[in-house]
């Protein structure tokens, strides 16, 4: 059982177990370009499951841009995922921190700023992951980073449901198809290891530029089951336990939807991949007011926009509630969380190693600063 010791302050960062759990669920937020989303939407996902009484571990597996402890409000751990990757310790569980009052919800940091992290062997990943699906809780939610590195791909493909996030801006659409095609080829490599020639011809498909990929994959498909039908039925097995949820982020105009559900589209008729439209997220300014203050969207202002999306994405797709029960989480979670964190503020002192000191307006008797959120970079000090 957890220990009923409740944390010092929100920054508590107390390492405790969670309760033995059946029937993990991992959930992995994925998407081929940076910034749209993916650490705001993982702390809240995971904030909503916790606040629905489910066990919930949330790990920045963003190894090149750690920061999702910081979007919890949460200083930097003594310990992080780094610790692990580095064999400095066998055991995920005592990474574990409370980076909020929430009982249930817990984190494994990343390492911000650490040079080289971005670059892991398979077998490192290939333990993260053993040990992730070890982990005691009802789910665990994966913040991914950016792009489409081997690393990135893997952990995607290991989770139980993987949410590919993309905003309504045409670069953001195509590097979301683009991300579902390489998290494709990956699956397909790895299932086909056995069967080089299979694999070849798949490599050689995979690597073409997207512009240039205009042959459905159905035909390459068909090709190698007419020389192989062994390895054929091999990618069909392989593509049935391949179903990405596309999560629509930052939309402002309702048309917009239709433009990013070319990512569905495309993936169905191009790459024979039947994507799930999990919702969409619309564009709020409380949450990027969340973010500064270092609570998650859904607890710093329940009733807004952004919260009520993603309640219901929580609610209807993650947890699979029927309507009567649907209703009464939808109150609960309409229910204040602010009082989870206190009323304490993240405050950052004025100091005269300050870069800014000389220009500060708010140095006059030690007012939180205005930048407060870049805590730990060149003389901010909390």
């Amino acid at each position: 059982m957890l220990d009923p010791m409740e944390p010092e302050g929100r920054h508590a960062s107390k390492k405790r177990r969670p309760s033995k759990r059946t029937g993990l669920k991992i959930i992995a937020v994925g998407g081929g370009k940076g910034g749209v989303g993916k650490t705001v939407i993982t702390a809240s996902m995971a904030t909503g499951l916790a606040r629905l009484n489910k066990k919930v571990v949330a790990i920045d597996a963003d190894f090149g841009g750690a920061n999702l402890n910081a979007v919890f409000g949460s200083k930097g751990p003594e310990n992080t995922i780094k610790d692990f990757l580095e064999g400095r310790t066998d055991s995920l569980e005592s990474l574990l921190c409370m980076p909020t009052a929430l009982e249930n919800l817990f984190l494994i940091s990343g390492a911000p700023g650490s040079y080289g992290q971005a670059n892991l062997p398979k077998s490192k990943i290939d333990k993260l992951i053993r040990c992730i699906r070890r982990i005691n809780a009802d789910f665990v939610v994966l913040d991914l980073g950016a792009g489409s590195h081997f690393n990135v791909l893997d952990l995607f493909l290991a989770a139980d449901m993987s949410v590919v996030l993309v905003n309504p801006d045409p670069l953001s659409i195509l590097e979301g198809f683009d991300f579902v095609r390489h998290s494709l080829f990956r699956k397909l490599a790895l299932g086909l290891q056995k069967n080089k020639k299979a694999a070849e011809i798949l490599c050689e498909w995979g690597r073409m530029e997207t512009y240039r990929a205009t042959e459905p994959f159905e035909i390459q498909r068909m090709a190698i089951a007419d020389m192989d039908p062994e390895a054929g039925a091999s990618i069909e097995n392989l593509l049935k336990g391949f179903s990405p949820s596309l999560l629509i982020n930052k939309l402002k105009d309702p048309a917009d939807v239709a433009e990013c559900l070319a990512v569905q589209v495309a993936a169905q008729e191009l790459l024979d991949v039947n994507m799930d439209y999990a919702g969409c997220v619309h564009f709020d300014e409380s949450v990027f007011h969340s973010v500064r203050e270092g609570i998650p969207f859904l607890a710093f202002d329940t009733k807004s926009l952004a919260s009520r999306d993603l309640a219901e994405l929580v609610i209807t797709k993650i947890v699979y509630r029927k309507r009567i029960q649907a209703m009464f989480d939808r109150k609960a979670l309409r229910r204040t969380l602010r009082e989870k964190w206190g009323d304490e503020r993240r405050t950052v002192m004025c100091t005269l190693q300050c870069l800014y000191w000389e220009d500060c307006p708010f140095k006059e008797g030690g007012f939180p600063c205005k930048l407060q959120h870049l805590a730990g970079i060149g003389g901010f000090q909390a």
